[in-house]
């Protein structure tokens, strides 16, 4: 217990007297107030002693309960910051999955054309194909010829058809020396070719006729001389073929050369 001066001089006045602590009834703290009123002096003066040296730091407390939470913070947003610099370009990322097909774009203009490839490999065989016709043999080939000569001095009248008297040739038995007519047996292209020795007319014609339709016509500006001419024909199975003379004709002979007709097939079709 702490002794206040107050009780400390009373204590002092009764051991003066005699009075021991043990026969001192206590004071201080006496439900009389009579007795604190007369026992206490005026406050002392303030003691003008040096503070004390700070103790020495007490050890920690123990943890103290958990506060109670506190209110939500309210969140402010700022002002956007600057742009910093552009960073390093990052490590590639994994692969991602392959996406949906997009839409079909319309068709582009056509772009040039490139240059010629190489050539590719053979291809595979074909499938065999279908046995043709029986093909003909060499006796079985279609064969026209003939050559026609006259061997005697002739003459005749404008428009009429020369005359010949003698074959040289004719397979296929295809010209007659009774009409003097070639008759086509089998269609195809033929060659025609005639000489014919004249005298006495100049500017004599004679004409390679073909169904009563001139072909071709030879000519000569001489009384004397001979007229030569000759085409390439197409003829149908039926079709005729002639020589005519334009004027009246005599015709001679020397002891080699003669008047002549001739024609053969060239090929069929």
């Amino acid at each position: 217990m702490m002794l206040t001066l107050p009780t400390l001089c009373l204590i002092g006045i009764l051991h003066y007297y005699g009075v021991t602590a043990t026969t001192m009834p206590t004071m201080a703290g006496s439900d009389h107030p009579q007795c604190n009123a007369c026992c206490q002096g005026q406050p002392g003066l303030p003691g003008s002693g040096i503070p004390g040296v700070p103790g020495v730091p007490g050890m920690p407390g123990n943890t103290g309960p958990k506060g109670d939470i506190g209110n939500p913070g309210q969140s402010v947003t700022g002002e956007a910051g600057p742009m910093g610099p552009i960073g390093r370009p990052g490590q590639d990322g994994i692969k991602g999955e392959r996406g949906l097909p997009g839409l079909q774009s319309p068709p582009g203009k056509r772009g040039p054309s490139g240059p010629p490839g190489p050539s590719g490999p053979s291809g595979l065989s074909g499938l065999k194909g279908e046995k043709g016709d029986n093909g003909q043999s060499p006796g079985q080939v279609q064969q026209s010829a003939f050559t026609a000569v006259q061997t005697s001095r002739q003459s005749g009248s404008a428009g009429d058809i020369i005359n010949f008297d003698e074959m040289i040739t004719n397979l296929g038995s295809d010209f007659d020396l009774g009409t003097n007519k070639f008759t086509c047996r089998i269609a195809g292209t033929y060659v025609f070719h005639f000489t014919i020795p004249i005298e006495r007319y100049s500017g004599m014609v004679i004409k390679l006729v073909k169904n009563g339709s001139t072909v071709i016509g030879g000519t000569t500006q001489s009384n004397r001389g001979s007229i030569s001419s000759g085409a390439v024909i197409h003829l149908d199975a039926g079709d005729q073929v002639w020589l005519v003379s334009e004027y009246n004709v005599v015709t001679y002979l020397y002891s080699v050369a003669k008047p002549h007709f001739y024609g053969y097939l060239l090929y069929e079709g």
